[in-house]
Order: C-alpha cells, then structure tokens, then sequence
C-alpha cells in the first residue's frame, strides 16, 4: 500500500475550523488524507501502478544476471565415424559440459567453458575388444566491444535511462497521492457545504413558517394586505422544495463520500459538524524556487531518461566489432585420472586472439531509432521549458487566489451578519405595519443565498491553502522506509 511508502507530513489544518463528530467515527481533515491513504480503492491502484514499473529497469538488468549451462549426459550411436568403427553398438560416451557466462557493463562478456568426455570404441568391427579415451576441457572466452556498444557505452545509456524512469515512477507515485488527497479534502468540504446547504434551507423554511403565522394572524385581525397571505405561502412552498432539494444533494454527496474512503458499514453512519466563525490569514507566501518541486523533477529525470536513451541509440550505429580473446587448457588420456592430472597442470594450452565483426544494412531500422529517440528528447525538452512556465504562472494565480478568497470570505462573514440584523429590524418593522411583505421577503432570501455563498467561499479558501501546500511538496513526504 501507499501507506508504507508515504506519510503524511502535515494537511496544514486545512480544516482546522472544521470536524466530522459521530460516535462510531471522529474524522478531521488529517484523518481524511490518511484513510483516503491507507484504505481507499483509487490509493492501492496508486500503489500498484507504480510497482509496475520496476519491470522495465528489472529489463535492462537482466543482461547482467550470470547464467549458468549445465548438460550431462551418456551417448550410444551407431553412425560411422572418424574412429573407422561401423559395428552394431559402436561408440559409448559419458559427457559432462558446463559454461558460465557473464556481461559487464564495460561492454565486456565473459565466458567460461568446461567439459569432460569418456569415449569408448571398438578398435575392430566385429572385435569386442574396445579402448577408452577421457578428456578434460577448460577455456575462458573474453569478448569486448569496440565499435559499436563501445566499451559498454550503449549499456550504461540504456541502465542510467531505466533508473531515470523508475525513479520517475516513484516520484509520480507520490504525486497522484498527493493529487488524491487533494481530492478528498474537496470532497469532504464539499459535502460539508451540502451539509450546510441542507440545514440552512431548513432554517429559511423555519423563518417562513414564522413569518407565515403573523401573516396569517394579521389577516385574521384584518391587517394583511391583499396578497400578502398568498405570497408568503408561495415563498414557503418554494424553501420546502429547497429543504428536500438540498436533503437529496448532501445524502448524495455522503455516500459518495463513504465510497471515496471506502468506509465500512459502520463508518458510514458520521455527522458533520463545523464551525465558520474565525477565518485564519493566509500563509506567509515565502519564495519558492519551482525547480526543486516534484512535478519539475519529475520532467527532468525524463529529459535526462530520454538523453540517455538517445545517447544508447547512437552508440548502436555503425557495425559490431569486437576483440576476442580465448585460452584454454586440456588434458586427455585412456586414464581419467591421469587425464585430469595433465588437465590440472595445464600442460596442454591454445591460445586465440582475433577481432568479431558484424553488420547489418537493409532497413535503416537503426538511423530511424536514433532519429525517433532524439524527436523524443527534444519533446520532452519543449514540455520541461512549458511546465516551468505554468508553475510559475500556477504559483502567481495560487497566491492572489488566497489572498482574494480571504478577503472576500472576510467581507462575506460581515455581509451575512448584517443580512441577519436586516431582517431582524425589517420584521419588526414589518409587524407594525412600517413596510411590504415583499421587502421582508427579499431580506430573508438574500440572506439564505449570502450564507450559502460564504460557505462556498470558504471551502474554496481551506482547499486552496491545501493546493498551497502541495505546491510546495510539503503536503506528504517520502517515508525513510519507501524503497
């Protein structure tokens, strides 16, 4: 899981004004990213997306592995061969070959070769008097490149650009967690506001079913206008279609919710609680230098992978030729023993020394490859060039957002106070007879579409101070465990 690679550093109380309360479940915004961590759907397919990386570099490595040959085995064959021997068993042998081989990333590959044989023949047809020869074999082949993969170069181009991109990987692993927890802390004040929504639409209905009895007091003393009655009972039926509207909105919003997190049965069962009443200021907007920030590493380990990739490409034009070099002892003898004693002291050598060359030509398959990596390259230089740009622009956008949306939350806060002493004054002015239905009306809706805007806003403020913070890669951390 992602958990054990990341943790969280800090979710900067992006909520800090709000909590989720229940008596099964307590959740704040902190416990949000972590469960959206530990146990949500979309975090282990995070988690498995980026393991599946590791196979490409695993790849390149693989043509490093040393790998080992190893046959045994006993011959009987009646074929005619050089010994003249062509009767009905002719020869038996027992041979045993084994070879080691091995590439270095200096280009070079290494090779050791063994095999030991014991023949046995008939020295005459139809004679059953047989002879016996054994064999000890042991040579290393070294072969290095100096043309094409010079000294290892295509290797190394190719392992650094594997290393680049699974590093690439990890660092996007912790960027889609990062944009996951983003996530759910606007879910989570979304649904707040859907919350919200719903309990302000039951208080306006609240304020219409009061201001539905003095109306209808009033008519019953004579004093209500014609058509005030009417109205009001409009205005009420209106805020009863938005308590169930809205009713409908947050119950969606809640189980969407539940599955966003993967709640179990009794998790589901929370409450949301909060309180908008203090608006903190905004960070303190300190310089940020946006080419240590991960989405900017993240592009330039692929420009480097790329290079790397395209330096390979070029390292594999031209033919392959390739020093060989070969010694080898051996020892034979009608005595295995003594076979393997002249093997052991090396008294029979060979010695080869040459130079390998192949060459392929036909469909410029090379040329074309060499070509297609540097346009890659060449892309990705153009995305790293436009990615700095956006973050800079994103990092100037980001902060007059923050500072706008608290200002406005700011003004939204004193708006709504002063919608609320409105209709106050204007239902009792309302009472004596000082003003029109209507007025009242259009108060107490102002106020209902005020306080719901208020909220929207700062929502939008707490998710944006999030954004802040994964800006600067300060939202998670790699764990000192992440592999």
């Amino acid at each position: 899981m992602v958990n054990k690679n990341l943790v969280l550093l800090s979710c900067f109380v992006y909520f800090f004004m709000t909590n989720v309360y229940s008596n099964s479940l307590v959740l704040t915004a902190q416990d949000v990213a972590q469960k959206v961590i530990n146990q949500s759907f979309r975090s282990k397919e995070i988690d498995l997306i980026a393991e599946l990386a590791k196979i490409n570099k695993i790849n390149q490595e693989k043509k490093f592995d040393w790998t080992l040959n190893l046959e045994s085995g006993r011959e009987d064959s009646q074929f005619d061969s050089l010994t003249g021997s062509s009767f009905s068993w002719g020869d038996r042998s027992f041979r045993t070959q084994l070879n080691l081989n091995k590439n270095w990333i200096t280009g070079t590959t290494t090779s050791v070769d063994f095999s030991q044989a014991s023949l046995e023949y008939d020295l005459l047809p139809g004679v059953t008097q047989t002879d016996t020869q054994n064999q000890w074999i042991t040579s290393v082949t070294i072969v290095q490149s100096l043309w094409r993969n010079f000294f290892g170069n295509e290797w190394r181009q190719d392992l650094q650009a594997q290393e680049n991109l699974y590093q690439v990987s990890r660092l996007q692993k912790i960027e889609d967690a990062e944009n996951l927890i983003l996530e759910s802390l606007q879910k989570f004040w979304d649904l707040v506001v859907s919350n919200a929504t719903y309990e302000e639409a039951i208080r306006t209905r609240d304020r219409y079913i009061k201001l539905l009895e003095n109306v209808k007091r009033k008519q019953s003393l004579g004093f209500a206008n014609p058509g005030e009655l009417a109205q009001v009972q409009a205005e009420f039926e209106g805020r009863e279609q938005g308590v169930l509207k809205s009713r409908i909105n947050y119950l969606q919003n809640k189980e969407s919710f539940s599955t966003f997190l993967r709640l179990d049965s009794q998790e589901k069962n929370f409450e949301i609680k909060y309180n908008t009443d203090k608006i903190s200021p905004p960070p303190a907007f300190e310089t940020l230098d946006i080419e240590t920030i991960r989405p900017l590493e993240i592009s330039n380990l692929k420009v480097l992978a790329y290079e790397a990739q395209h330096k390979g490409s070029q390292s594999r034009q031209g033919p392959d030729l390739s020093f060989v070099g070969r010694v080898g002892v051996a020892g034979v003898d009608p005595s295995n023993s003594e076979a393997q004693t002249e093997w052991m002291r090396a008294e029979k050598q060979k010695m080869y020394l040459g130079l390998r060359l192949s060459w392929e030509w036909g469909s410029q398959w090379r040329q074309e490859e060499e070509r297609n990596r540097f346009y890659t390259k060449e892309i990705e230089l153009i995305k790293n060039e436009k990615l700095k740009r956006e973050i800079q622009d994103y990092k100037n956008h980001l902060q007059r957002k923050i500072e706008t949306i608290y200002q406005l939350s700011l003004s939204l806060k004193k708006q709504k106070d002063f919608r609320k002493k409105a209709i106050d004054e204007l239902t009792r002015s309302y009472q004596l007879g000082r003003i029109e239905i209507r007025t009242l009306i259009e108060s107490i809706n102002a106020s209902h579409e005020t306080e719901m805007e208020y909220l929207r806003n700062l929502g939008q403020y707490q998710v944006a101070l999030a954004e802040w913070q994964s800006l600067k890669d300060q939202l998670i951390i790699e764990s000192s465990r992440s592999n």
